[in-house]
């Protein structure tokens, strides 16, 4: 992209393709559906809000209490604290389900989803597939693939200013191990950058 440095950009292509491909490919979200997208203040999540508010999809997603600012400034429309308040309390009848956590929070998850549903997750289907078949929704687990059309259309995207990454520190190469620490903390903010410059 023209807009931003080669570290930032470099933040972009796994988070952004990963959510690209959720959103478009598998949940074929379209303008005016419902998504609930976990862990919205991460690389992917981050990137997923704004993807999905580029084409008017509504999004709620799920952050920690220190998070709730930047998941508003990311463009999420309802940012429920998963640290106070449980997201199947607060949202109901939504079209989809972008899964980032698995577990307890995907089986959660199928109690926001509208009949005809869809969830659709990163790290695999933990639930118990009959629940989801016996409320008439769809569940599946996917991996992203390298797709350079899809990255040229991301591209267009932050060079003409709905989405921008979202970058919460940038590492040397020398401090590759407190990035990957840093990385599973679970505090970071956006994507974590390592340079090799």
């Amino acid at each position: 992209p023209k807009r931003i440095d080669f570290t930032t950009a470099s933040g972009v292509p796994l988070a952004g393709l990963t959510a690209w491909q959720v959103l478009f490919e598998h949940l074929k979200i379209k303008k005016g559906q419902k998504v609930l997208i976990h862990a919205g203040s991460g690389g992917v999540g981050s990137f997923a809000i704004q993807f999905a508010k580029c084409i008017g999809a509504e999004v709620a997603t799920t952050v920690g209490t220190e998070s709730l600012e930047f998941a508003k400034k990311a463009g999420a429309d309802t940012v429920i604290d998963y640290k106070t308040q449980r997201f199947e309390d607060v949202i109901k009848n939504f079209d989809a389900v972008f899964d980032t956590i698995g577990g307890e929070t995907q089986l959660r998850s199928i109690q926001v989803l509208k009949r005809g549903g869809t969830l659709v997750s990163i790290v695999g289907i933990t639930a118990d597939p009959q629940i989801a078949d016996q409320a008439g929704l769809q569940m599946l687990g996917v991996f992203m693939h390298p797709d350079g059309a899809q990255l040229a259309q991301i591209t267009a995207l932050l060079d003409n200013g709905p989405v921008r990454p979202l970058v919460d520190r940038i590492f040397t190469f020398s401090q590759t191990k407190e990035a990957l620490l840093y990385s599973k903390s679970g505090r970071a903010k956006g994507k974590i950058v390592v340079s090799v410059t």
